[in-house]
């Protein structure tokens, strides 16, 4: 009994380390392709903030939209 866990629990960190692998691998071809990304937004955006000017949610639009 004590084998078929032993086993159980490598085929485990096995497919662990497979999904893993896979997952890294992945992420490492389309990485790149973040440095193609076109330049975004190509013309002004409009930011309607629906509360009284000099608010804490105007405040904090304004700030965002200089970013």
């Amino acid at each position: 009994m004590t084998d078929k866990f032993a086993f159980s629990q490598a085929a485990s960190r096995r497919r662990f380390l497979q999904g893993a692998g896979a997952l890294f691998g992945a992420a490492g071809i389309a990485g790149p392709r973040a440095a193609f990304a076109q330049d975004f937004p190509a013309r002004a955006i409009n930011v309607v903030i629906p509360t009284a000017e000099g608010g804490g949610a105007d405040r904090d639009a304004r700030a965002f939209a200089r970013v």
